[in-house]
């Protein structure tokens, strides 16, 4: 009883800091810790890579919570989503905000352990999307906020280490044409002239990857229709355990699955309405139960992205000047991010494109 006491009380209070300054020299302080933001050297543009954040917080201290920002250029980078990390206390999604282009906040507590993770803790993997069409370098800052031990005792001094990508520029398409023009004249020869010309233009792409082969949904419930977080992915997680994306004998049969786990979790008082709603919603516009059809992310010339559900890859194409990807995730609540196609899994903004009806 004392033992489960303490652990209620640790957590109470980390929940409570991870989301305020606690003022400073109020209590002990743990060991020094460092984070560091690691990245591929290279990336391409229209592209997304992958940088794992890790909080080095020595052998002998327990990682409880932390917080900080990224910030970066938001025209050579923007987030695309955000993950929990490889270290199993840290593996839920991590809380997200981006206030103002150029700065996206991050931070997470974990109430699994009050003895570990120690050392070295995976805490997320942010997905980054280059948005840059030239050839130039995407820095990328690590501002610390805060660390707190297992005890809700802040770690100190805690410093943040970001990362610098190369980014290289698109790959322009190029076609090489060759005309023959027969000439005509009066000399002892006919002769040839050989003219070639080469054409460089931004023709429209699409992008096509495998589709996701999970059996489950994976959906991230739209924070506009279900804004209770903690509601949304208990209920998420009831019906890819019930229900089987990928398994579903026909689309019909996965909508009325995944609608009876919404109802039963509404009916004991785990779920709102809204949130009822939401699940028949994303998995109405999700290819579970529909083999060979994929989600399709399409970005118009003008930026904005729609997604919608495609018999194939092959008929996931671009809009005239604009691009379109296969999406990783098979509902349209959250298989596009507001420039192309979100990662295979992790975390998504909770707002997703806009989308149009399916094809039948």
């Amino acid at each position: 009883m004392r033992g489960a006491r303490h652990t209620r009380i640790s957590l109470t209070r980390m929940a409570v800091l991870v989301a305020a300054t606690a003022p400073l020299g109020l209590v002990p302080a743990a060991a020094a810790a460092q984070a560091t933001l690691s990245c591929p050297a290279m990336a391409q543009g229209d592209r997304q890579f992958v940088a794992e954040l890790t909080i080095d917080v020595g052998p002998t201290t327990a990682l409880g919570a932390y917080s900080g920002a990224l910030t970066y250029d938001p025209g050579v980078v923007t987030v695309a989503s955000v993950a929990g990390g490889n270290t199993t206390e840290f593996s839920g999604t991590p809380a997200t905000n981006t206030p103002t282009p150029g700065m996206t906040t991050i931070a997470a507590f974990q109430s699994s352990s009050l003895d570990s993770p120690k050392g070295v803790v995976s805490v997320a993997l942010i997905s980054f999307h280059v948005v840059a069409t030239a050839s130039t370098t995407a820095s990328i800052g690590l501002v610390v906020d805060h660390l707190y031990d297992t005890d809700a005792m802040p770690i100190t001094p805690a410093t943040g280490t970001g990362c610098a990508v190369s980014v290289t520029g698109q790959t322009p398409t190029t076609t090489s044409t060759t005309s023959v023009t027969p000439t005509t004249t009066t000399g002892p020869a006919a002769t040839t002239s050989t003219v070639t010309t080469t054409t460089t233009s931004a023709l429209a792409t699409t992008t096509v990857t495998a589709p996701p082969t999970s059996t489950t949904l994976g959906t991230i419930l739209p924070l506009s229709s279900c804004p209770d977080a903690r509601a949304a992915a208990a209920v998420q997680a009831a019906v890819d355990s019930d229900c089987n994306c990928r398994g579903a004998k026909a689309h019909g049969a996965y909508v009325r699955c995944a609608v009876g786990v919404a109802k039963a979790a509404l009916k004991a008082g785990r779920l709102p309405t809204t949130c009822k709603r939401a699940v028949k919603a994303c998995a109405a516009r999700s290819t579970c139960g529909r083999p060979g059809f994929v989600t399709c992310c399409r970005t118009h010339a003008r930026g904005a992205t729609k997604c919608s559900i495609e018999r194939s890859a092959a008929a996931c194409k671009p809009p005239q000047g604009g691009r379109a990807c296969v999406g990783q995730r098979p509902s349209c609540c959250d298989a596009c991010t507001s420039s192309g196609c979100a990662a295979p899994g992790g975390s998504s903004d909770r707002s997703p494109p806009s989308s149009r009806p399916s094809r039948p």
